[in-house]
């Protein structure tokens, strides 16, 4: 029997992918770089994020510190400003917390998931949630799924993890 359903964040309970692509786009762009999105999308699969563009093109780190901070500037805006619930996300978790107990372990940064989530209901459905500040590996690393299993302190079938939209 399941005891917990364990939440990916970004594209299962929100959908904030957009826009982070795009707060990076735009501070890229402040400094004259365009970011390719097939190759960000890559280099976002492999760990390496918003900033491997701006290396391979010669950009100093200096300046990339800088403009990392310009796009957590940007993006926390469009968390403030831009549509990013899915439809049905509440309601399907009203439904679920009736019959398991729920948790969310996300890379989200406990400062973006806290602006995410302050005039959001989504967080009144959760246990616990791990953010990006708990833990030291990130996704694409395969150990991730297994933090909130040991927070719960899951046996064998006893949770789900999942990142599937239940929108």
């Amino acid at each position: 029997m399941k005891k917990y359903i364990l939440f990916d964040h970004d594209g299962v309970l929100v959908d904030t992918e957009f826009w982070y692509y795009k707060a990076g786009e735009r501070a890229l762009a402040d400094i004259g770089l365009t970011l390719d999105k097939d190759q960000y999308l890559r280099d976002m699969n492999q760990g390496l994020g918003t900033w491997a563009q701006a290396r391979a093109a010669g950009i100093d780190e200096q300046t990339i510190s800088r403009q990392r901070e310009v796009r957590n500037d940007y993006y926390q805006e469009y968390l403030r400003t831009e549509a990013i619930e899915i439809e049905g996300v509440v309601d399907t978790l009203a439904e679920l917390s009736k019959y398991v107990r729920m948790a969310i372990v996300t890379t989200a940064k406990r400062v973006d998931f806290e602006i995410i989530h302050e005039k959001r209901q989504v967080r009144q459905f959760m246990d616990f949630v791990l953010v990006r500040e708990d833990y030291k590996l990130t996704k694409p690393h395969p150990n991730t799924g297994n933090l909130g299993s040991g927070a719960v302190r899951l046996g064998c079938g006893e949770g789900w993890s999942g990142q599937v939209p239940i929108g």
